[in-house]
């Protein structure tokens, strides 16, 4: 008797402590999910940021894969105007038969320093950067050292411009290729309507070899349609002009692109860059637009 009155005691106690033990551990699992997401968002607010990319090339078919790279960006807020950035880039390349190799193709670190000068001072902002490269084997050189110049401008709500000079100077270079080079890229932007705006990018780019130069320069009109928040249609057309050679070599490159970003941190964009006509030799000939180009399709996601 004294046995049953003892296992009825039991039954009773654990009957009474089960819920207290289960409320206990739902809310250690509740205070886990809570720090957790209290951990990521100071992550998220935090001077460190890191952005990721990943393309994948095929043709238009979808018949013949390209390859792919991934580039990952980590950045440190120092200050409100200083900060260090990173990029690593790896490559996956179709070498046939069903073979792909995977390489590392460049990584850098820079520091930057914006309000060099601004809008409100100087008429013009500006940021400037200095990047350190390691380039990997198929790189035209170990390495390089780069410095860059942006600035941008608003002259007024519908109408502004940005721009980047860049120059570098390659260490130990390969086979006598590009010893250094420098460029420019950029153009005004006009806000048309709320949802379409017309660009215009203006590049130009000289590059200095062992025995030789090159010059090369485009010009590019983008106008960008908005459907929604969310959803942009565009379409540049870009005249690409190569001066190296005795006579100058002239292309017309279409590209379409349709983007989506699906919140603040997951973007996609998916675009085809192809050649509409060629000028060489005072020779004109049409391409054929859908047989020798490149369909991208780039998947952006930022972590913090």
């Amino acid at each position: 008797m004294k046995t049953k009155k003892m296992a009825v005691a039991s039954l009773l106690a654990l009957s009474v402590s089960a819920p207290s033990f289960s409320a206990t551990n739902e809310t250690s699992a509740n205070k886990s999910v809570s720090e957790s997401k209290s951990f990521y968002q100071q992550l998220k607010d935090s001077p460190l940021s890191l952005y990721a990319e990943l393309e994948h090339e095929a043709d238009l078919g979808l018949t013949e894969y390209k390859g792919s790279k991934l580039d990952s960006f980590l950045s440190y807020k120092i200050s409100e105007k200083d900060k260090l950035k990173s990029q690593l880039r790896l490559r996956v390349k179709n070498q046939g038969d069903d073979t792909y190799e995977t390489t590392y193709d460049y990584g850098y670190l820079g520091y930057s320093r914006s309000k060099l000068l601004t809008e409100e001072k100087n008429g013009v902002n500006a940021t400037g950067q200095i990047r350190f490269y390691k380039y990997g084997e198929s790189g035209s050189a170990d390495g390089g050292a780069q410095g860059r110049l942006y600035l941008d401008k608003k002259f007024s709500e519908k109408l502004s411009s940005a721009g980047v000079f860049l120059a570098e100077q390659r260490i130990n270079p390969k086979d006598g290729k590009t010893l250094r080079y420098g460029l420019f890229e950029g153009g005004p932007t006009y806000k048309m309507t709320n949802k379409f705006k017309l660009g215009s990018t203006l590049y130009f780019g000289h590059f200095i070899s062992e025995g030789s130069n090159s010059t090369d320069g485009s010009i590019s009109l983008d106008p960008t349609f908005a459907i929604s928040d969310k959803l942009n249609l565009s379409n540049s057309v870009t005249l690409y002009g190569d001066f190296s050679g005795s006579d100058n070599k002239y292309s017309v490159l279409l590209t379409p692109t349709v983007s989506y970003s699906m919140n603040d941190d997951f973007s996609a964009t998916l675009e085809y860059e192809a050649s509409a006509l060629r000028i060489a030799n005072g020779e004109t000939s049409a391409r054929q637009f859908a047989n020798n180009g490149k369909l991208a399709l780039t998947l952006g996601y930022s972590a913090f």
